[in-house]
């Protein structure tokens, strides 16, 4: 008498549905962001890696933007980490409170934070030993130091160091004329850099682009 075939047994019935179910639980995707609201720091990303049955996932409209520190206008096409919280985070994002998740919703794509920066092998950025490089994100951008409303252009190195050069050689001169006339050179404290700054009209030597708040 043939034997009937038999179906799949619990454990591989369990472990197939766990599988599925892990497939569904989004955690971190790299995206692409396709518009930027300034107003609420929010971004739409498009993910960049798609799920395990090979189709797309869906873009994520409304997304807030982690910045460490130092924050900018995101660019479209800028690239980055879509970070996928825990449960909804709506209520806690529009108010500021703790609270509990307004849904049920777990490790859902529409309850990510993105985070600015990672990029692909082929297009890495250039580095500098030794050196913190602060990019601006566009061309004709500025860097403000301090908050917002900083309006003090930054001093080039370049200027302070011939500046310094020249008060150098003016001393020397003073001392050889004191001597040759012997009349003593007022070898007091130079002038403050902030007395010179104020006393030269010219502007070339401040950076229109970086600015500070003392």
């Amino acid at each position: 008498m043939p034997s009937e075939k038999q179906g799949p047994g619990y454990g591989e019935v369990m472990e197939a549905f766990l599988q599925d179910r892990t497939a569904q639980i989004a955690v971190a995707v790299p995206g692409t962001v396709t518009a930027w609201n300034s107003l609420t720091e929010t971004v739409a990303v498009t993910p960049q890696v798609h799920g395990l049955d090979g189709s797309p996932r869906p873009p994520v409209p409304q997304c807030p933007v982690l910045f460490a520190g130092v924050h900018w206008d995101i660019q479209i096409g800028e690239q980055g980490l879509l970070v996928i919280c825990d449960h909804d985070i709506e209520t806690w994002w529009r108010t500021g409170q703790a609270s509990a998740p307004p849904t049920r919703q777990s490790h859902r794509m529409g309850n990510a934070v993105f985070i600015p920066g990672i990029r692909p092998m082929t297009s890495p950025r250039t580095h500098k030993t030794g050196a913190a490089i602060l990019e601006r994100p566009v061309t004709l951008g500025e860097v403000l130091l301090g908050t917002a409303t900083a309006t003090k252009a930054a001093l080039h190195e370049d200027f302070l160091t011939a500046l310094n050069t020249f008060l150098t050689a003016l001393d020397t001169w003073g001392t050889a004329v004191g001597v040759a006339t012997a009349v003593p050179w007022a070898a007091g404290p130079q002038p403050s850099l902030t007395a010179i700054k104020t006393g030269i009209s010219a502007g070339d030597y401040q950076s229109p682009s970086v600015k500070v708040e003392d």
